[in-house]
Order: C-alpha cells, then sequence, then structure tokens
C-alpha cells in the first residue's frame, strides 16, 4: 500500500525541476563557503587567496543566477500571481 503511494507520488513529480534546485542550492552552498573562506584568509593577510576565492564565489553565484534561476523560472506556475489581496490603510497607518 504505502509502496503504490510512493510510486504514484514519485510518477508525478518534477524531476528535472528538483535537479536543477538541488544543484542550484549546492553551488550556492559552496559559493558561501568560498565567500566566507575568503573572508577568513583576508584576515590573515592573505591578500591574494582571498581575492581569488572571492571571485570564484561571485563567478558561481552569477552562474546560478544565469544558468539555473530562468530554468527554474520557466516550471514555476503563475497561478500565484492572480489572487487578488485588498489592503485597507487605518487610522493607526496614518498616523504611523
Amino acid at each position: 500500500m504505502a509502496a503504490s503511494l510512493v510510486a504514484k507520488w514519485w510518477a508525478g513529480v518534477d524531476k528535472r525541476g528538483w535537479k536543477a534546485f538541488g544543484l542550484g542550492m549546492a553551488a550556492l552552498g559552496l559559493a558561501l563557503l568560498l565567500a566566507l573562506y575568503s573572508a577568513a584568509v583576508a584576515q590573515m593577510g592573505e591578500t591574494r587567496l582571498a581575492a581569488i576565492m572571492a571571485a570564484l564565489s561571485l563567478l558561481i553565484a552569477g552562474w546560478v543566477g544565469v544558468k539555473i534561476v530562468p530554468a527554474l523560472a520557466k516550471r514555476t506556475a503563475l497561478r500565484w500571481l492572480s489572487v487578488e489581496i485588498r489592503f485597507r490603510l487605518t487610522r493607526e497607518g496614518w498616523v504611523y
């Protein structure tokens, strides 16, 4: 019973989308680690190594922004944009 539910769920999963998401998160995690390492190395006085690590971190983050984010954006359902939210300004809001 449980195996059939898992199989049914797995059949409906967007595998390419989840793979792109996982790759993007892993790459951004690596970029974060490189940026932190760059800051630590800079405090020790190794400016050349710090600059290289910071540049590599920015390159990885830029790659994610150019390659992964558009691929994920194409898979996003835009139904949530049609939700109408109304705001009413209260007396307290006017005072603020």
